[in-house]
């Protein structure tokens, strides 16, 4: 069906979480060797999930249609810009609208659409988290689709995640996992929303 997924990312990451962090140096062209002023590597969540996302291009020039952005907050704003984010919560987004002024411009004050309640999270979907310790942070943390479950909703007529599996890198231990979220979950695990990078395919 149109919501089946090959699963192409999910070895890619599991094999990234059994290699030694050694062993990885084609994470450094990307600037993973920078540290911040508490001598973590920064970038590295976001730095980790463009490098994983850059797989699922197949070989098309990637270069430019991928956040490969400093932070989240500016992988959020890249989304943002080009209408390929999608808010889970509206507290979330209501709060970045009142506490982020340089974000102001790109969330508009609506109510969130049919779209963002129902969307359906895909392979290859960046994952963007929200910490409420932080209301002016925009993001904390982001990871990358590698699977999901999804379930058809009778009710809305529309199918619906039921469970997502992401890949992600954590900047203070430098460690690589996957793991799963249900949906029940997303909300308390702190899902922000999602961003669907620019002419994605599964080809």
């Amino acid at each position: 069906g149109t919501h089946d997924t090959p699963y192409r990312l999910l070895p890619i990451a599991q094999a990234e979480v059994n290699a030694l962090y050694a062993s990885h140096p084609k994470f450094y062209k990307y600037g993973m060797e920078l540290r911040d002023a508490n001598g973590n590597y920064t970038k590295w969540c976001h730095m980790f999930v463009d490098w994983l996302s850059a797989h699922a291009f197949w070989g098309t020039p990637y270069s430019g249609r991928l956040p490969m952005v400093d932070n989240c907050k500016e992988g959020v704003r890249w989304f943002l810009e080009k209408h390929r984010f999608v808010f889970i919560n509206e507290t979330f987004k209501t709060t970045i609208f009142n506490n982020v002024n340089d974000m102001r411009e790109l969330l508009g004050q609506g109510e969130l659409t049919t779209k963002e309640i129902e969307y359906l999270a895909l392979e290859g979907d960046y994952v963007y988290f929200y910490s409420s310790d932080e209301e002016n942070q925009v993001s904390s943390h982001v990871a990358l689709v590698v699977g999901m479950s999804n379930v058809w909703d009778s009710t809305l007529n529309c199918w619906k995640n039921s469970s997502i599996t992401i890949a992600e890198g954590n900047v203070a231990n430098r460690i690589v996992r996957v793991r799963t979220i249900t949906r029940e979950n997303f909300e308390s695990e702190g899902i922000l929303g999602f961003g669907e990078p620019d002419g994605f395919s599964y080809g």
